[in-house]
């Protein structure tokens, strides 16, 4: 009976009783929510076939979707902190505890699952979550303001300081963006002044990219 996945309380209750019982329960051996219910009045059930699947409300975690790039700048240590839209003053902290080591072909991200176990009635379940993802912390980075840095369909660029009064746009190559910040990886270098704001308030990419022609052939007589 035991095997059948009768309760030890149950088939105590049959041997003190003394008779046998045509209907037995068939307990969970969990608390939790109903995630998927296979069987329905009146069916049949198959050997190994799911009668009933519940989700533990002590073993919650929340899924993170990313994109390979940003899993391997994170390092081997991922912190995540999750808020709910709409429900100020509440959060998840939680260390990763599993990565996924393949990429999903269709959305050509990494699954990172990070567990809750106070997540309590206040975490619904298969909610969208606000997400902040931080790895493993990095010593002397260059990072600039992301203001300072222009998009365009040429690749990034920076106006560094050349000169007295003169200025240059440099091809820069972008890491980690976090909170403003944007880091540069190659492209610049410790101690290079810069433009912090780079646009220009310039209209169009044609506007951009000969404002840029210009600077690099023709001294100016200040910067934005």
């Amino acid at each position: 009976m035991r095997r059948l996945g009768v309760a030890d309380s149950d088939i105590d209750a049959i041997e003190q009783s003394g008779e046998s019982r045509r209907r037995l329960p068939l307990r969970a051996p969990v608390d939790g929510v109903i995630a998927e219910l296979g069987a329905r009045e009146g069916g049949s059930v198959a050997a190994g076939e799911t009668v009933l699947e519940i989700t533990p409300r002590s073993q919650v975690w929340i899924e993170a979707l990313l994109f390979p790039a940003q899993r391997m700048q994170l390092g081997d240590t991922v912190e995540g902190r999750f808020t709910l839209p709409g429900l100020a003053g509440t959060e998840w902290r939680a260390e990763a505890s599993y990565i996924a080591p393949s990429v999903d072909p269709v959305t050509q991200t990494l699954a990172v699952r990070f567990p809750i176990p106070e997540a309590g009635d206040a975490l619904p379940l298969g909610a969208w979550l606000d997400a902040e993802i931080a790895g493993t912390r990095r010593e002397d980075v260059l990072v600039v303001p992301s203001s300072a840095v222009i998009r365009t369909r040429q690749g990034n660029r920076v106006v560094r300081l050349a000169g007295e009064d003169r200025f240059e746009p440099v091809a820069v190559e972008l890491g980690a963006i976090h909170e403003g910040w944007t880091e540069i990886v190659s492209g610049l270098s410790e101690g290079d002044g810069i433009v912090l704001s780079g646009q220009f308030l310039l209209d169009s990419e044609a506007e951009l990219t000969s404002g840029l022609q210009r600077m690099q052939g023709h001294d100016h007589g200040g910067g934005h």
